[in-house]
């Protein structure tokens, strides 16, 4: 979880020493001590192999940066394979996984090179506890306007490729009739580096295909004066925010709220879970 590599170095080769690393994803997202490329974030990732250790990576980040590091370490690498789990989960479980079927995968990989057998895999996924900030779609019903409206809770999400993707899946669990997306972008004064890569990405290609754009939070009027179709929105609590949002758009609309989650997105979401009902996952 360490953003800079001398962090990473620190922790990983002098406190922890891991035997298992376990990687993720190369998404770019602390691009300021990452840097913007997959290429970048596997550099300061690799920081985290020991010697003599076993590294997990996802087949499709299998990169130069890792192989040349574990070879250099002598760790042993296992590349896994996407679906690799599903013949044991059958399944998608809810609350591991929250639609990232992925994660499975490589906690599977895992569990295999430590002797668990598929049983106990299986029942020990099915009982784990979502996250607090995890991925949800809720369906609400505004009885001011007899609209029932579509969230997407995508906050923890963080960076532009992690959020695509989870609108990609939300897609799939949305009714045909929810196709309009509202965007809700919440932003960090603390967190200057993330709100310029959703900056650049707003500008260039945005994550989905968004009808309008609401932002709140740090930053937000700089990022309105340089987007279009944007609104900045002052209101402090997520009350009175999501009042002035329902008002303004039609029913079977799908908000998606995305950015950050700690802040406004996390008051946010748990408004979301107390007027609203989980849909489609």
């Amino acid at each position: 979880m360490s953003i800079h590599a001398e962090n990473h170095q620190a922790e990983s080769q002098m406190i922890l020493q891991p035997d298992i690393v376990v990687i993720t994803n190369t998404w770019p997202d602390h691009i300021g001590a990452h840097g913007s490329t997959d290429d970048d974030v596997a550099s300061v990732l690799s920081n985290a192999i020991t010697r003599d250790s076993t590294l997990f990576v996802p087949e499709p980040y299998d990169c130069e940066s890792f192989r040349d590091t574990a070879n250099r370490k002598d760790a042993k690498t296992v590349l896994v394979t996407s679906g690799s789990s599903s013949s044991v989960t059958n399944h998608e479980p809810e609350g591991f996984t929250a639609g990232f079927s992925e994660n499975a995968d490589l906690v599977y990989a895992v569990s295999k090179h430590l002797g668990v057998d598929d049983k106990d895999f299986a029942e020990g996924l099915a009982l784990t506890q979502r996250d607090a900030g995890a991925y949800s779609i809720r369906e609400v019903l505004i009885e001011e306007t007899g609209n029932t409206l579509y969230t997407v809770n995508a906050f923890a999400a963080n960076d532009p490729e992690s959020t695509r993707r989870i609108v990609e899946k939300a897609k799939k669990a949305l009714p045909p009739k929810a196709k309009r997306f509202v965007g809700l972008l919440c932003l960090r004064s603390d967190r200057a580096d993330r709100t310029i890569q959703w900056l650049d990405a707003l500008s260039r290609s945005r994550p989905v295909e968004l009808d309008r754009l609401y932002v709140t939070g740090g930053h937000a009027r700089a990022v309105v004066r340089r987007t279009t179709s944007a609104t900045c929105l002052t209101q402090r609590t997520p009350e009175a925010l999501w009042g002035t949002i329902t008002r303004e758009v039609d029913a079977d609309t799908v908000i998606l709220g995305f950015g950050n989650y700690v802040g406004m997105g996390e008051k946010i979401a748990e408004y979301w879970k107390r007027v609203g009902n989980v849909y489609g996952i």
